[in-house]
């Protein structure tokens, strides 16, 4: 995230996340906003969320997230898939997007593995 105003070193980040999500959980959209707070004070503007989730098969699902406002300065688009198990998740994104009036797309995808604690 961009934080115009701050130096560098060691500090303290925190993040705060409320979502609200519409439909069941082989398709649905949720948006949300994050506010960061940053050695104690807390940023005035949030991030803006977007994310949708549709199952093609019962292992396999697209899905897309979408991160905007004035603390990224742009839009950041992650495209992927999620490939679902029954104990385990694995997910695949490609960033790409506008930052500080510059387009990005990584050659490299960012990948996750998550684990089910009850079924």
């Amino acid at each position: 995230m961009k934080l115009p105003d701050y130096e560098g070193g060691f500090s303290t980040h925190n993040l705060y996340h409320a979502t609200l999500s519409a439909g069941t959980p082989h398709r649905h959209f949720s948006s949300g906003l994050v506010m960061a707070q940053v050695e104690g004070n807390l940023r005035p503007s949030p991030v803006y969320t977007l994310s949708a989730l549709w199952s093609v098969t019962s292992f396999f699902a697209l899905q897309a997230e979408l991160f905007t406002g004035a603390p990224v300065d742009g839009t950041v688009i992650l495209p992927g898939i999620q490939l679902m198990g029954r104990w385990l998740d694995f997910n695949l994104f490609y960033p790409l997007g506008r930052l500080e009036r510059d387009f990005f797309a990584s050659p490299i995808p960012l990948a996750s593995l998550s684990f089910k604690i009850s079924r």
